[in-house]
This record gives C-alpha cells, structure tokens and sequence, in this order.
C-alpha cells in the first residue's frame, strides 16, 4: 500500500512501505546481498532512524537527489512491527513524506530489517 501525506506525530495504516537511504559505508559485501544491518540504526544524534514513506508515483530517484552514490530500500510496515518499531510521520520543510523509526535497535532488530529489506535502487556497480 502506498502512503498517504500524515501530520506529524500521525502514524501508518497497514501495507505502508518505507524507503531508507543506504550510504555506501552500508553497502554489502559479496557474496553477502544485502545492506550492512547498522543501516538501520538510530541516527548519531540520537533521533530515530530517518525514512521515507513510498507515495504513489514517486520516483526513487527523487530521494537520492543530494545523496549521490547512495542506494535505497524497501521496507513494509509489518517488516518494522515485526522488529517492534513503530512508523511515526515526521514532515519535514524539504521532504513532506519523512517519516521516523521509532524503537529500541538491537543488534539482532538492525539484522532482521537488514534481511526483510528489498534493494530499490542497488548499489551502483552492483
């Protein structure tokens, strides 16, 4: 299910799909397929971890704008409640659907939305 524009703090309705930014620090490596599970980690500063939720008709690309040589993927919302995050909409000036991750990250939660996750945009030369 594609998501609709929430206000802050607003949560999701089921079948919401994500998308997270993969620098290249994160990319996998081979014969490993998928991306390094500190990818989904909170971020530094100690907010959650950042995400963009999937509106229909969005191209990827538009999420990598300024993120040259990023990758990006898919994430559903049972993928995250699975791992006991909850998906809270947090719009942002320049990016209306960002959304956080909200939840404690274990070791064991970063590996299991590192496995769930699907490529988007694949690394490049991947």
């Amino acid at each position: 299910m594609v998501g609709e524009r929430r206000h802050e703090g607003e949560e999701y309705p089921p079948g919401t799909e994500v998308w997270r930014r993969i620098p290249p620090l994160h990319f996998p490596k081979p014969p490993r397929e998928r991306p390094n599970s500190s990818a989904f980690d909170d971020d530094s500063d100690g907010d959650p971890m950042s995400v963009v939720v999937v509106r229909e008709g969005r191209d990827p690309q538009e999420v990598l704008v300024e993120h040259e040589g990023f990758a990006l993927v898919s994430l559903s919302l049972e993928n995250l409640a699975e791992c006991d995050q909850r998906l809270v909409a947090d719009p942002q000036p320049d990016e209306p659907d960002h959304a956080i991750v909200v939840g404690h990250k274990t070791d064991g939660t970063r590996r299991k939305m590192a496995k769930a996750s699907r490529w988007v945009v694949s690394p490049p030369n991947q």
